[in-house]
């Protein structure tokens, strides 16, 4: 593993009793950020109360403070309920997290590699 790049897991968990949702995920990529392998995931069923987890390689072109909450969350198929917008393939509901996941990556000591 370089070290600028690090693991990440994402988990994702349907918290809804009502029946299965379905959906994928986008990691994006910045000018300062890659993933490396799969930047747009399968698209994932979950009964209710289960969970999927995959992990994910971000690759950093330098050192510094990086955000990597670059991940978007597409709904494509949900149980139906009152008021709910329908989602589908073509029309998916998009969710993208409001928070900050900062990750501090430093420069390697090349002295202590030797």
């Amino acid at each position: 593993v370089s070290p600028l790049m690090v693991p990440v897991t994402v988990r994702i968990r349907n918290a809804s009793f009502a029946g299965p949702v379905t959906f994928y995920f986008v990691a994006d990529s910045t000018t300062d950020l890659s993933w490396l392998g799969c930047e747009r995931s399968e698209t994932i069923s979950l009964p209710p109360q289960a969970s999927h987890s995959t992990t994910l390689h971000a690759y950093f072109k330098a050192a510094g403070v990086f955000n990597l909450n670059r991940i978007r969350l597409f709904v494509v198929g949900m149980p139906p309920s009152a008021g709910s917008v329908p989602a589908c393939e073509t029309a998916p509901l998009a969710f993208a997290f409001p928070v900050e996941r900062l990750i501090h990556v430093c420069q390697p000591d090349l002295k202590l590699l030797d």
